[in-house]
């Protein structure tokens, strides 16, 4: 993640559907909150085993900004292999 506004908290869902188009409404498997002081240059992960029961067909991750509002910053998201590296 880059700079983020000091009071914004970013919440990011790994989650799974059977449509792609329905990720939001979807089965959470993991959650990460990230708030603003310690979002800078912090990477996270989640491990997950694509064979759970609650895997379904399609894999997403959605935002929810609360806080102050986000008017600066970025935040990258990426699905892989434990023995990929991410670009």
């Amino acid at each position: 993640t880059g700079a983020i506004n000091a009071t914004t908290v970013i919440t990011a869902k790994l989650m799974t559907h059977s449509a792609a188009t329905s990720i939001k409404s979807g089965t959470e498997i993991a959650e990460i909150v990230l708030p603003a002081a310690a979002a800078a240059g912090t990477r996270r992960s989640v491990k997950f085993n694509p064979g759970q029961a609650v895997a379904e067909r399609y894999l997403g991750v959605t935002y929810t900004v609360s806080g102050a509002k986000c008017t600066a910053g970025n935040i990258e998201s990426w699905l892989g292999a434990d023995a990929e590296v991410p670009g």
